[in-house]
């Protein structure tokens, strides 16, 4: 993990162009006072950008309630042990990129990014309730593939209208408080998780999930 973070670092650096147009880039000691860059109050005064943030959360929240027990959960269900786990993420990866690589420009021109957030949340809605049906791989396989392909549509047009939402001097920042939110959501998610498995039932956290993603729908 820490070679592909080094390999994609050095890819960002190498390859990609830089996003700021040279007349918007500032010297650092001519950049907004701290008081004067927006903050989480800032940030929740304006109705639009807070309602992406809150969106997101839910989706991470929704994300990591299904990830953090998903070992456990085919272990007990479908006798899994590392190696069909191994295969499992492999899959989950394996779709993820093509998502990316295939379907997020086109379905964005299609569909806009605000549909295309409401498509993946509906995506991963179906995937986690389709969970509940899982006896074997052939009901698993559809929805990992729902779930996986719904938050690879869906979190890079949430993040491509938050950016939209800021102005160049600050777009750093908002895009910061935005991953930061996601963080909230992300500890949110195992903690929750493990107390539905183990008190409530062991499909529970993948319902739970897929009702948390639903006031993303009518936002």
């Amino acid at each position: 993990a820490g070679g592909m973070s080094l390999l994609a670092s050095l890819g960002v650096y190498f390859f990609l162009p830089e996003s700021l147009p040279a007349s918007d880039r500032q010297p650092m000691k001519r950049w907004l006072p701290e008081s004067k860059m927006p903050n989480f109050g800032a940030v929740f005064n304006r109705s639009r950008l807070s309602l992406l943030i809150v969106i997101y959360i839910l989706v991470m929240m929704s994300i990591t309630l299904n990830t953090s027990i998903m070992t456990l959960w085919v272990a007990y269900e479908l006798d899994y042990g590392g190696r069909e786990v191994g295969y499992l993420f492999g899959y989950v990866g394996v779709v993820s990129v093509a998502t990316q690589l295939l379907a997020v420009a086109r379905l964005t021109k299609l569909l806009g990014e605000w549909r295309l957030v409401q498509a993946g949340i509906i995506s991963m809605v179906l995937g986690l309730l389709l969970m509940g049906l899982v006896e074997n791989v052939f009901f698993l396989a559809p929805a990992l593939t729902l779930m996986t392909f719904g938050s690879g549509i869906c979190n890079p047009a949430l993040s491509s209208l938050v950016s939209k939402e800021a102005t160049a001097d600050e777009r750093g920042v908002l895009l910061g408080i935005y991953q930061s939110a996601g963080s909230f959501g992300r500890v949110l998610g195992p903690l929750i998780s493990g107390v539905l498995f183990a008190q409530v039932a062991m499909i529970a956290p993948f319902m739970f999930a897929a009702i948390v993603l639903l006031p993303g729908l009518v936002m």
